[in-house]
């Protein structure tokens, strides 16, 4: 079939060869320009163009829209047919009695199928790939209403319609859906923009082109193209993998390869080649627009520039008359300040002594509040020292009590309980009793009330006795009007041993109850009650 194809291809560009150099660029319009020739050429002025379009309403079945030729191709005809789905419109579209794509000018390659909306957005969908004069395409689009056209394109990823209109939709009797009542205008390249961007050489020769497949051949255009439009500066990345995928191709076609791998290759090119023209054409109109924006922005600056020299000339003379009316007037002030700054420096001479003064008196004022304070904290220091000494030798009288860091200690003997047991004896409850009494004249009296075994017995059996004995020592104190939140009570079992647990005498000074008196009363001034060991 390749073979088939350029054989139709080499004897029709004999044919149109001086058509093509009488008129290198063919467009179409109603007459022929030379209608005795071996083959028309036609010319167009206008690059827009209208047909009608049809909304296809959604999930209606399928309808049938025509296509015709147009003044360049007019025995082409064909359909398409046309289902609306979920999520995409469907297309099946057949022609026939077609040209090969380069008997309407040199540069073009194949033919694309455009969507036309009635706003003139045009939309790609696809390359009609001839078998002799047919081709068949399948194909879908988002879009509901649209009209349909084909143009002649120099490859198969062009973005936008040529002015090289081979066929029309046209409208059938039996066309199903609503026919939008504007008409889809469109706006087509102008002749030769994709052309005008390839350089004479890289055009393809058809009669030096054997062999070679179309597709290789879109690539190469394309890339001529793509580089024309310097891609090689604004898109090197996309253009570079072009590049690759081209020489890769090349190498497969001159080591004849798989002509399907170099189709694959020579396709995706195409489309990287046309990516990569879209992003250089996109970047250089951002750097016009750019130049546009910076050269507006230094018109304004310089406009603002010169206003502003101009008043700061303004401004400038009035500043000049308004000096020299200034200077009259300095001369008279100075004389008048110079004489108030003498008459104020009299003046903050004698504040300043006065002052002085003063602060010489806060001073001494000060000195005698801070000696002051100091003496009563001392007295107050004394007191409390005489008070906490005074009610260790009134709770001494009861029981032993000690000075500690902790604060007063009284130890209550284990004989004040009965053995083994944190039952009170009489003798137990007659001290506490004494013992309340004397704590009830210190209301701010805390006290902490801590139980202690030896080690005889298991862990949880002298835990249990500690907590216990410590908490009938504060239940008792409380009976005995002591405020409950000023008492607490806590076991540490065999913990924190005062003499060696060998020896009967060392375990009975072991199994104790001490009572931690403290209280703001009697501590030293900065003093902390310690919550840990005994700290004698």
């Amino acid at each position: 079939m390749v073979m088939k194809h350029w054989m139709q291809a080499i004897t029709l560009f004999g044919a149109f060869s001086v058509a093509m150099a009488q008129v290198p660029n063919p467009t179409e319009t109603n007459q022929p320009v030379n209608a005795k020739g071996p083959m028309p050429s036609y010319q167009v002025t206008v690059v827009s163009r209208s047909i009608k379009a049809v909304n296809f309403h959604h999930r209606q079945g399928s309808t049938v829209v025509g296509l015709q030729g147009t003044a360049l191709e007019p025995a082409a005809k064909g359909e398409a047919k046309v289902e609306s789905n979920t999520g995409a419109t469907r297309l099946k579209i057949h022609v026939e009695k077609m040209l090969l794509p380069w008997s309407v000018g040199e540069g073009f390659l194949t033919y694309v199928v455009w969507a036309i909306t009635p706003e003139g957005r045009a939309e790609n969908l696809g390359e009609l790939m001839l078998d002799g004069d047919h081709a068949n395409l399948t194909t879908a689009t988002d879009l509901q209403t649209f009209g349909l056209v084909v143009t002649a394109e120099p490859y198969y990823a062009v973005t936008q319609p040529s002015d090289v209109v081979v066929m029309e939709g046209i409208i059938k009797p039996d066309t199903t859906g609503t026919i939008t009542p504007i008409d889809a205008k469109y706006e087509l390249l102008p002749r030769g923009m994709y052309l005008a961007k390839l350089p004479a050489g890289d055009r393809v020769r058809l009669n030096e082109a054997k062999d070679i497949p179309i597709d290789l051949l879109e690539a190469r255009q394309a890339m001529a193209i793509a580089r024309s439009s310097q891609a090689a500066k604004y898109a090197p990345d996309t253009l570079h993998k072009a590049e690759v995928d081209l020489g890769n191709a090349e190498a497969f076609l001159w080591s004849r390869g798989s002509t399907k791998k170099i189709q694959t290759l020579a396709r995706n090119v195409t489309q990287l080649a046309e990516d990569a023209r879209l992003i250089s054409d996109k970047r250089m109109e951002d750097e016009k627009l750019e130049a546009q924006r910076r050269a507006a922005q230094d018109q304004l600056a310089a406009a603002k520039s010169e206003a502003e020299k101009e008043a700061r000339e303004r401004a400038l003379a009035e500043a000049n008359k308004r000096l020299a009316e200034e200077q009259a007037r300095n001369a008279k002030l100075k004389a008048e300040r110079e004489a108030d700054e003498r008459r104020e420096a009299e003046l903050a001479k004698v504040e300043a002594e006065a002052e002085q003064a003063r602060l010489r008196t806060t001073a001494q004022e000060a000195e005698v509040e801070a000696r002051n304070a100091n003496e009563a904290r001392l007295k107050a220091e004394q007191e409390r020292r005489k008070a906490r000494e005074g009610l260790r030798r009134e709770l001494n009288t009861v029981l032993e009590t000690r000075e500690t860091a902790r604060g007063l200690i009284m130890s209550m003997p284990d004989v004040l309980f009965d053995f083994g047991k944190y039952t009170l004896r009489q003798g137990a409850r007659e001290k506490l009793a004494k013992i309340s009494g004397i704590l009830l004249s210190h209301q701010d009296l805390k006290i902490e009330v801590d139980g202690y075994t030896d080690n005889i017995g298991s862990e949880s059996f002298n835990q249990t006795l500690s907590d216990e004995r410590a908490e009938r020592v504060r239940t008792y104190l409380i009976d005995q009007g002591v405020a409950s939140e000023h008492i607490t009570a806590r076991g540490f079992g065999k913990s924190d041993p005062v003499a060696d647990n060998s020896t009967a005498v060392g375990r009975q000074k072991n199994r104790r109850v001490e009572l931690v008196v403290n209280g703001e009363s009697i501590n030293p001034a900065g003093a902390t009650p310690d919550s840990g060991g005994e700290g004698q």
